[in-house]
């Protein structure tokens, strides 16, 4: 019974934890900045996005802000968490861990 235990969360560990390296990057039409010290004092924003079968790791951070807000806008305050929710954690178990899911959460200062 113990070694069943052990195995089961063994797989359920290996196929739920992943690389958790990203690579973030962004291409033109918003002014970006990921660390700002002074208080920018705009509208605080999140956005939550979901990459599954995405074996590059790569978030383009400028697209999902233009695809929210429209481009000509400035962005402060920027950061960028990856997490494991349970529904990456279910989609990895049911796909073996082809799927690669991971959830990024963007948050930041939308100055203008």
């Amino acid at each position: 019974m113990k070694l069943r235990f052990f195995l089961t969360f063994a797989v359920i560990a290996t196929m739920s934890s992943g690389c958790t390296m990203a690579r973030i990057y962004s291409t033109s039409g918003n002014s970006v900045s990921m660390t700002d010290s002074t208080k920018s004092g705009g509208d605080s924003f999140k956005i939550e996005h979901r990459l599954v079968f995405d074996y590059t790791g790569a978030l383009d951070v400028q697209e999902l802000l233009r695809d929210r807000y429209g481009s000509g806008h400035q962005f402060e305050n920027l950061s960028v968490k990856i997490k494991q929710e349970p529904v990456d954690i279910i989609v990895n178990l049911f796909t073996l861990g082809l799927a690669q899911s991971k959830t990024f959460e963007i948050s930041g200062d939308k100055v203008k």
